[in-house]
């Protein structure tokens, strides 16, 4: 066996891709779009949610003729309508002959559409109306013959505004009925076949009575882990949320009779609710303080404020200064939260989104302040309902005004961050084969890792062949077969990101996606010293060095010795640690190293083909030039403001501002920053 040496390059490569908070300019080429429904004037999207495949549902309600029916409409993920679907992309549904107003949709696991809303509106006493299409957009005659369902759960006038669907097949809805007196939170429960499960509350319909004499209404269901039914809405004033078991009956277990009401304004609703990962219940909606705010509200499993989210468990955020009411809100695979609503700019209604991280504050990873509007032309656009993709990406949607018109108007947002760079790449050269190995990223950028990408080059990285498109599975190793003996080669792994699509108001879809991010380079060649961005790394006494690979063909070997040391810049890099090589031997194949490795603020993502701030790490078996990565500068974005709140839900009202960043480079050294040059020789 020959003397040689193992050296490990990790550097960040900055990207040139949108960042979290842009809009999607791959979805209707500006990342917007107003549809008309049937050349109706009044067209209002409510609900969306996203197919396994990408393609985006919304589900509303349009003026068709002299009457309101159910509208869906299906986007293909570049926004435009997608023809498979009831020939146009847009299909009206008639419930009763009357008015009808869709506010809730959820995708099964099959991939049929279910939509709610108020069935009879208008009329003497509405009822929650149930509507399940097929993939096609036709009705779906095996739910209730039909595939529509229209039924009381009060003694009055009944209004569904969201579902969910239960693990079991059976489709949860949630909103409010008449007791007689006053509202109640209404809840039903019908099995996949449209008929009330009569398990739940031993007829399939609840009402229940929050506050004695007050309104309570039910806005949002989500489906716990364990089957619970979490529902978001208000009483009296305050934001609600409750817990229900499968069967119906308030959980004790929660806040000790399954009610938790929080006084945050004067006039406090929650329009959307989310099981977080950790168990917690996050409820997204407005408090009335002077002007409306977004507000987010986070409990713990037993229904406690979570202190640990903004100190006290709750965040409001005032986007403009005028009214802001959020809608939707999503738990990202990360951690973060994501709430979408309206936002006045003091002429117009825009769409309003803030993102918050897992502890309450607003992310500035995303457009730049964790708070972003957007306006559709110089008309009101209000959106309702919001999503998320497997791959991150943000998706809103509502009503918006073209001329004297209003449409369903939908917008597209890049959302997941880069995640960090894995590191540890090694190779083990046999007999034509290598087998790879690396360590997972410890930051997956709000995304699961499914598996890996394995490409190779034989050309210095030239151009790339894949050795397998996904490795299907979170090992990580691999070995790569069928190479040619005596030929160099450089192997490239990327990470397959898996994220989780969930959709409020009315519960979440959870869709399996594939986002690709970072590679690293595994090198089995030859090289020189390399240079990237125009800044040269240089050693001190030049040297070759290698080593010999095993099964890859014998390699000629030179007598030269030196020693490398002093590898970097001018003014020495406080964070690299250089090498120093004693004698060694040059065979035609050389290893050499240095590098940094960087955490970019912002990133992005790899959606549907698409690659976002990529980092790679090189492992050489060769000569190689160095891979630098030099004058990065880190900064934070601009001022930021929240409004947390007293501990116990009270009504104090404090406002905080944040900095900005100094604009740390390398002369600084970024804290955020972790700088790597390793390496490792052996012998055999």
């Amino acid at each position: 066996m020959l003397a040689g040496s193992l050296a490990l390059l990790v550097l960040a490569a900055p990207t040139v891709r949108a960042a979290p908070g842009d809009l999607d300019t791959g979805f209707s080429s500006d990342g917007k779009v107003l549809t008309d429904i049937a050349g109706s004037s009044t067209d209002i999207g409510r609900a969306v949610a996203v197919q396994s495949d990408g393609k985006i549902v919304v589900a509303g309600y349009a003026l068709v003729g002299a009457s309101y029916d159910f509208v869906v409409v299906r986007y293909n993920t570049d926004g435009s309508l997608d023809t498979g679907f009831d020939s146009d992309g847009r299909a009206t549904i008639d419930v009763n002959s009357s008015h009808e107003l869709g506010y809730g949709v959820a995708i099964q696991s099959d991939g049929k559409i279910v939509v709610v809303g108020a069935s009879g509106y208008g009329g003497v006493n509405p009822d929650f109306g149930v509507v399940r299409l097929d993939t096609d957009g036709s009705l779906d005659t095996s739910f209730s013959g039909d595939g529509k369902v229209s039924l009381g759960v009060g003694s009055g006038t009944d209004y569904a505004f969201a579902l969910d669907v239960a693990s079991d097949g059976d489709i949860v809805v949630v909103g409010y009925g008449h007791n007689g007196s006053d509202w109640d939170v209404a809840v039903i429960r019908l099995d996949s076949s449209g008929n009330l499960d009569t398990a739940f509350s031993s007829d399939g319909k609840a009402l229940y009575d929050i506050g004695s004499g007050t309104a309570d209404h039910g806005y949002a269901i989500d489906v716990a882990g364990d089957g619970d039914l979490l529902v978001a809405g208000d009483s009296g004033g305050d934001a609600l949320a409750m817990r229900l078991t499968a069967a119906g009956v308030l959980d004790t277990a929660f806040s000790s009779d399954g009610i938790v009401t929080a006084s945050v304004g004067t006039a406090d609703v929650g329009y959307g609710i989310v099981e977080a990962a950790d168990g917690d219940v996050i409820v997204g909606g407005s408090a009335k303080d002077g002007d409306e705010e977004f507000l987010v509200l986070r409990f713990t499993a037993s229904g406690a404020a979570d202190t640990s989210f903004s100190s006290d468990g709750i965040h409001t955020v005032d986007l403009t200064g005028n009214d802001d009411v959020g809608y939707g809100i999503v738990e990202q695979a990360d951690g973060s939260v994501v709430v979408a609503g309206s936002s006045n700019d003091g002429s117009k209604e825009t769409f309003g989104i803030v993102r918050l991280t897992a502890t309450g504050s607003l992310d500035t990873d995303f457009s730049g302040d964790g708070t972003l509007t957007t306006a559709f032309g110089s008309n009101d656009a209000e959106p309702y309902g919001l999503a998320v993709t497997a791959g991150g990406k943000v998706v809103v949607a509502g009503k918006g005004q073209e001329n004297a018109d209003t449409d369903f108007a939908v917008a597209v947002y890049e959302g997941a961050s880069a995640p960090g760079a894995p590191t540890g790449l090694s190779g083990t050269a046999g007999d034509g084969q290598v087998a790879l190995s690396w360590t997972a990223p410890s930051d997956n950028g709000g995304a699961a890792v499914t598996g890996y990408k394995v490409e190779s080059s034989t050309n210095g990285g030239s151009s790339w062949s894949t050795v397998t498109a996904d490795t299907g599975s979170t090992s990580t190793s691999y070995t790569a077969t069928g190479l040619t003996n005596g030929t160099a080669h450089t192997f490239r792994v990327c990470t397959h990101v898996d994220g989780t699509v969930e959709r409020r108001r009315g519960g979440g879809d959870r869709l399996q996606g594939r986002v690709e991010h970072r590679r690293r380079d595994l090198e089995h060649g030859h090289g020189r010293h390399r240079v990237v961005d125009g800044v040269v790394h240089r050693d001190g006494s030049h040297q070759w060095h290698g080593v010999h690979v095993p099964g890859l063909g014998h390699q000629q070997r030179g007598d030269r010795h030196g020693v490398v040391h002093g590898v970097g810049h001018a003014a020495h890099h406080p964070g690299c640690t250089h090498l120093a090589r004693r004698n060694a031997r040059r065979p035609a194949g050389g290893t050499h190293v240095d590098g940094t490795v960087e955490r970019r603020r912002g990133g992005g993502d790899r959606l549907q083909g698409r690659v976002l701030d990529e980092r790679w790490v090189l492992l050489e078996h060769g000569r190689g030039r160095h891979r630098v990565v030099d004058g990065v500068v880190h900064g934070d974005g601009p001022h930021q403001r929240h409004r947390p709140h007293v501990p116990g839900l009270g009504h104090q009202r404090r406002r905080h501002r944040h900095g900005v960043g100094d604009g740390v480079g390398h002369a600084a050294h970024d804290p955020r920053c972790v700088h790597v040059v390793g390496g490792h020789p052996r012998r055999r």
